[in-house]
């Protein structure tokens, strides 16, 4: 079995910028499909909802969006990158109702 390392360095596709603006405008395109599916799902206002790879951010905005003032999210990356762009996002948008951790999930243990 292949181990992991501890950083996000590893991503395959990496932290460039090219790689940022790819997974931004792959969430645009999805963006639409991500609302039915969270919908479908049950998540509505005012719920707490947990994104973990949240990467630039776009599936945690749309469900900040979607939970509004009342509800939360957490965003959780490995990449300082990744969340940066995914602050300044937040941030831009006026959602005070979304927080982001740098976390690298693949070495805790539960």
């Amino acid at each position: 079995m292949h181990e992991h390392s501890s950083s996000a360095d590893n991503y395959v596709l990496g932290h460039t910028p090219w790689a940022i603006q790819r997974l931004l405008r792959l969430g645009q395109i999805y963006a639409p499909f991500t609302r039915r599916m969270f919908a479908k799902a049950g998540i509505s206002t005012g719920m707490q909802v947990l994104d973990i790879g949240c990467g630039p951010g776009e599936v945690s905005l749309i469900a900040a969006d979607i939970v509004g003032e009342t509800g939360s999210v957490l965003g959780v990356d490995a990449s300082a990158d990744m969340l940066e762009v995914a602050r300044t996002r937040a941030q831009a948008a006026g959602l005070t109702q979304v927080s982001f951790l740098a976390a690298d999930l693949r070495n805790k243990r539960l």
